[in-house]
């Protein structure tokens, strides 16, 4: 299909969009206390319910052990290709068959999901690049429409988050 989306881009990107101002707790919605980072993913701790969650907590990615980028491409294949096959997720990413069908079954499935629908179907396609020119664009900019300077795939990102 195209080369592998950056997997730090991706994670800022998905922050980006989750957490557009402030860092809020899933469950009880109160601001997040600590935080620290493992990998590219943040965790939070929060100080009102005492739980702990992710970047991914509630999101249609969370409990999968696939990278974001290999998500995000998958979603891009489907913006290009229609509602995509097992068989052709298992060519288009390279993973086995039975990964190919959990990504087809979650991908048919994102316009019903919470997360999805709370920051619209439409914002997610348009953050994730579609073709190579977009991918190498060196420039930043509004890529999710949201009046948002959010960074290419290509540029680095300061502190990592």
């Amino acid at each position: 299909m195209r080369s592998e989306l950056p997997e730090e881009w991706c994670w800022k990107i998905l922050r980006d969009l989750r957490w557009p101002a402030k860092i809020h707790c899933p469950y009880c919605q109160a601001k997040a206390g600590r935080h620290w980072r493992r990998g590219h993913v943040w965790y939070y701790w929060c100080s009102r319910c005492n739980r702990s969650f992710s970047d991914l907590t509630g999101t249609p990615f969370a409990g999968t052990r696939l990278p974001l980028s290999l998500w995000f491409q998958a979603i891009s294949s489907m913006m290009i290709k229609g509602h995509p096959t097992a068989k052709g997720l298992i060519a288009t990413l390279g993973v086995d068959r039975k990964t190919g069908r959990r990504i087809r079954d979650t991908l048919r499935n994102l316009r019903h999901d919470p997360f999805i629908r709370s920051i619209g179907a439409s914002t997610l396609c348009r953050m994730i690049p579609v073709s190579n020119s977009q991918i190498e664009s060196p420039q930043g900019g509004d890529v999710l429409g949201l009046g948002q300077n959010v960074p290419s795939p290509n540029q680095v990102i300061p502190g990592g988050s």
